[in-house]
């Protein structure tokens, strides 16, 4: 089992913005080839468009300290700030509206898949989640999970509001109490019993 886990989310930027970049990109390089002042211009402008078009994001999960952290890439180097996870012990995959690029025509195959599932981890309250993965096929995004979940030890479990999933967890402590007094007033009724019965 990998101590560290590297996962590559996406791009930071939609496919305009991204498109956007790539023109930058390809113009600053241009006007490098003008002279000096171009050169040092020419650099700053691909620089930006090359930011915008080739920043991802992604998760990177250290098994050893159990410490996550989202990462953005620029050029093969990862910032990101490392936070603990143990309290996210629940992984869950959740259904989103697919955001739509309002300037660009989609494929079929694309209008076909109008929803996106995400992966996330999940505090106690499941109101604290951290985004694991996004797929666009559900059957897949429930195999990440169950891979999250066994290399973390995590549970998988269905997402609820947070005011649901806490009142289930109070209807949880209620029920192992509730056990617990039976047991405890099962123990005194015996003890209570005459030897010499």
């Amino acid at each position: 089992m990998a101590a560290l886990i590297n996962n590559s989310i996406g791009y930071t930027y939609n496919f305009p913005i991204r498109i956007g970049g790539m023109v930058l990109l390809f113009l600053g390089l241009a006007i490098t080839l003008t002279g000096w002042i171009g050169l040092i211009a020419g650099v700053f402008l691909a620089l930006g468009g090359a930011y915008f078009a080739f920043t991802g994001t992604g998760i990177s999960i250290d098994l050893e300290e159990k410490a996550v952290r989202h990462y953005t890439s620029y050029g093969g180097l990862k910032t990101g700030k490392w936070v603990q996870y143990t309290t996210y012990p629940f992984v869950c995959v959740m259904r989103k509206e697919r955001k739509r690029s309002k300037l660009l025509a989609e494929s079929e195959m694309e209008a076909d898949k109008p929803y996106q599932y995400e992966v996330h981890m999940l505090s106690r309250s499941h109101r604290g989640r951290i985004l694991m993965q996004i797929e666009y096929e559900r059957v897949e995004a429930e195999r990440i999970a169950k891979y999250f979940a066994e290399e973390m030890n995590l549970e998988v479990v269905e997402y609820q509001s947070p005011g649901r999933a806490k009142k289930r967890g109070h209807s949880e402590e209620g029920e192992s109490e509730s056990k617990k007094h039976h047991r405890h007033k099962g123990d005194r009724g015996t003890t209570r019993t005459s030897p010499r019965e």
